[in-house]
């Protein structure tokens, strides 16, 4: 199994590409920093959740100040679909026509 290059990989694929294949629509818009409903959980329906999930598209970062899970749109992708971290990025890369990215000078393993 090839190791992928992650940091790589996200440079390629923007939070705002992730958003729109989820169709999320936010309640609230600054800028480069979005809030709304969270994707991850059922209490996003309450109405003092409005606002919880918090997104800053320049940093590709989520969080939510709910149910106090937050990442990178990859690991957005993961949570919501119920992925892997891999085949997740593995699922992104296909859809969006990236070549996933090997991680190169891959150490092998020291022996105990």
């Amino acid at each position: 199994m090839t190791h992928l290059d992650y940091p790589a990989i996200r440079q390629q694929i923007s939070m705002r590409q992730v958003l729109d294949l989820l169709a999320y629509e936010p309640t609230y818009r600054r800028g480069h920093q979005w809030r709304g409903r969270c994707l991850l959980t059922p209490h996003a329906e309450h109405p003092a959740h409005a606002r919880c999930f918090c997104i800053h598209l320049d940093r590709k970062l989520f969080y939510c100040c709910a149910c106090r899970r937050g990442g990178n749109h990859l690991d957005l992708w993961a949570a919501i679909h119920h992925l892997t971290l891999r085949a997740a990025t593995l699922d992104l890369c296909q859809r969006f026509g990236i070549e996933p990215i090997p991680l190169r000078n891959m150490q092998p393993p020291k022996p105990a």
